[in-house]
């Protein structure tokens, strides 16, 4: 686990959260796709996550960060169905009922959207 405020999180902000959800929000990558499940407000797969070009990485590692926001309960994953022979997963926030989360993601978006817009280069 990184440092408070190492990846965009401030100590007051990380001591609002127990540890499963500190441990989650300190990515920026995952609080981008929280933010982009949040914002969207309907279901999103992995490779819609990833094209959306809010994301500087592959779909394995979209798909890693959202295991990780389904395991502290901020997304949840929808029951799969198959799309030409393969079984798509959709996503959904779940953080409308944390409003800790909802502030953090707000407050850390700027400084998000600049680290991610870096890594693409």
């Amino acid at each position: 686990m990184t440092e408070p405020g190492k990846q965009g999180l401030t100590a007051a902000q990380a001591e609002l959260l127990p540890a499963d959800l500190r441990h989650a929000l300190e990515h920026p990558l995952r609080r981008q796709i929280l933010r982009t499940l949040h914002a969207d407000g309907g279901e999103l797969t992995p490779a819609e996550l990833g094209g959306c070009g809010c994301l500087p990485c592959t779909l394995p590692c979209v798909s890693y960060h959202l295991g990780v926001l389904v395991e502290a309960g901020l997304a949840r994953r929808l029951p799969g169905r198959s799309v030409r022979g393969t079984l798509e997963h959709r996503f959904v926030s779940t953080a409308d009922d944390k409003q800790a989360v909802v502030e953090i993601l707000q407050a850390t978006a700027a400084a998000d959207g600049l680290r991610l817009e870096l890594a693409r280069t």
